[in-house]
């Protein structure tokens, strides 16, 4: 049996919570790097979601890609925050719930990332413009 489609969670989010403040990628950027980010502000939320390629993309895969949750800022704290925290703050990002438990990342997800340890801060809270 072929294993399920891997589900665009980026997408999947537009999709439930509307269009964010801010959408940055750089899946086109010239040279790609060999991991793209993508990243999805919600201001008024005080809440960014990165995301990396998920559905088995390989490093320096070209896009199109199905993007996989990565973390979670809380732009209030500039830390680290879990899912559940979000969805409390976003309920419309409830369904990201579902979807990270099937991801095999979904304890990196879930949990913010111990002290110390590497994980989406605010200096990977990159601004282009």
């Amino acid at each position: 049996m072929p294993a399920p489609r891997a589900v665009d969670q980026a997408k999947a989010l537009i999709q439930s919570c509307g269009a964010p403040d801010r959408d940055m990628s750089t899946a086109n950027n010239d040279p790609r790097p060999p991991i793209p980010f993508r990243v999805l502000s919600y201001n008024s939320q005080h809440l960014q979601f990165a995301f990396v390629p998920g559905g088995g993309a390989q490093i320096g895969d070209p896009p199109p890609y199905r993007w996989a949750l990565s973390g979670i800022l809380d732009l209030t704290t500039n830390q680290r925050i879990s899912l559940q925290a979000a969805t409390e703050r976003m309920s419309c990002a409830a369904p990201l719930v579902a979807l990270a438990g099937a991801a095999s990342h979904s304890a990196a997800v879930n949990e913010p990332a111990p002290s110390g340890e590497a994980g989406l801060t605010a200096s990977s809270n990159i601004d282009p413009q």
